[in-house]
């Protein structure tokens, strides 16, 4: 545990540990934290988007029956001898729908408010999912640069390069930075607003 809490926040061992029933055997492997981390990061990830996105007043049908079925849904799993994993996938299905009314514009305020209390209150029966997306992209990316021998100040100067080398169409240097990155294990995604952000691979 204290080799895992070095590279990734706490949150992903308890993801990880409660993916499975208390009952079945935990395949304790490298990969499966690897899946676990990726999991949370999507969840956090989709958790900023719908926190910055503009809030529309048309609203998705299916994340709506989602949202007001989630707390009883919490409820029959945990009575079912604390089945967690349901849980989990109940989250990560409120995901997948929370990016599609995000995709298509029908993410109203009530929903949002409505699946940031509902998260809070998952939180605290769990220990995950309440987080402030900020705070646990940063430290995500804190603790995944640690071994790479970079700085986050270095990381951004080098995309602040890498933008530089593109407006100048000098595309080759731009190319030698991402794969500069890519190297140490930081990847760029390219955003529609023209902004770049990074995350650790």
């Amino acid at each position: 545990i204290r080799d895992i809490l070095k590279k990734f926040p706490a949150e992903v061992m308890r993801v990880f540990l409660l993916s499975a029933h208390y009952r079945s055997p935990i395949d304790y492997t490298e990969q499966n934290i690897l899946n676990a981390n990726t999991s949370l990061e999507r969840y956090y990830e989709t958790k900023k988007r719908a926190k910055d996105c503009d809030k529309t007043k048309v609203e998705l049908e299916e994340l709506s029956v989602k949202l007001s079925k989630y707390k009883d849904d919490f409820k029959l799993a945990m009575d079912d001898d604390l089945n967690s994993a349901k849980v989990i996938g109940s989250v990560f299905e409120l995901v997948r729908l929370l990016n599609k009314a995000i995709d298509e514009g029908k993410l109203s305020a009530a929903q949002y408010d409505l699946f940031i209390n509902l998260m809070n209150e998952t939180h605290e029966v769990i220990g995950s999912f309440g987080t402030d997306p900020d705070v646990y992209l940063t430290e995500l990316k804190s603790k995944g640069i640690s071994d790479s021998g970079i700085s986050e100040e270095e990381i951004l100067k080098l995309i602040d390069d890498r933008k530089q080398a593109r407006l100048d169409k000098n595309f080759g240097r731009a190319d030698e930075v991402r794969d500069e990155l890519a190297n140490k294990g930081i990847q760029l995604k390219d955003n529609p607003d023209g902004s770049t952000s990074w995350t650790v691979i």
